[in-house]
């Protein structure tokens, strides 16, 4: 008999045991479930509001510049991108790390006649002021240069014609003042070109220069 009792009493203690543990398993699924929740929460909010801005970016610009913004549909409206000082701050420096080493490495080649040399240790010199002022530009990596944006809409042209149209725009961090594009590569380029303008004071013909070719 007391065996039996002792084994009843075994069976009442795990079977606390495993409701405990499914009760455990249950609020630890939904504190992650909840955790996870305000994580996405709190990230929306910011991705919703870039939204909300490009969009308003661009009604913006059609009720000031369209014959008939009143006819304006917006279709589709994207960020490609956000260009960081940081990101761009690194593209500049490789680049120009990687024309000093080029130079640098034509000057020690054995086979390079001595004109040539002069020529590239000069090349290399020049790179060099380029490293040095991609390096004294601020160091606020986080902080947004430009968004990329992309626009699809219709409207009605002058003669009163609907058509669709797709444009792109440079946009600073506050989405407040921007420049549009006919395509994505002009886009880029003039935020390549303003940044190098903005922090290195180099135009684009200042970084360019045609490569002489040797002659054996």
């Amino acid at each position: 008999m007391k065996t039996i009792i002792n084994l009843l009493l075994i069976l009442s203690v795990l079977s606390s045991c495993n409701r405990a543990t499914k009760e455990t398993e249950n609020v630890s699924l939904e504190d992650s479930i909840s955790s996870t929740n305000e994580d996405v929460e709190n990230v929306m909010p910011n991705v919703n509001n870039a939204e909300k801005r490009a969009k308003n970016f661009f009604r913006e610009y059609v009720s000031n510049n369209a014959d008939d913004p009143s006819s304006y549909e917006a279709v589709e409206t994207k960020i490609i991108k956000v260009y960081k000082n940081g990101e761009l701050k690194n593209i500049f420096l490789k680049s120009y790390l990687k024309e000093v080493d080029d130079a640098e490495a034509r000057v020690a080649d054995s086979t390079t006649t001595l004109n040539y040399k002069e020529y590239y240790q000069k090349e290399a010199e020049r790179y060099s002021t380029f490293v040095n002022a991609a390096i004294a530009i601020p160091a606020d990596s986080d902080k947004t240069y430009r968004v990329l944006l992309y626009h699809k809409y219709r409207i009605k042209n002058r003669f009163g014609a609907l058509v669709l149209g797709e444009t792109y725009a440079v946009v600073d961090e506050n989405y407040s003042t921007g420049k549009l594009f006919d395509n994505e590569r002009s886009a880029e380029f003039e935020i390549i070109s303003s940044f190098r303008l903005l922090y290195l004071r180099l135009t684009y013909e200042d970084r360019t220069y045609t490569r002489k070719e040797e002659v054996n």
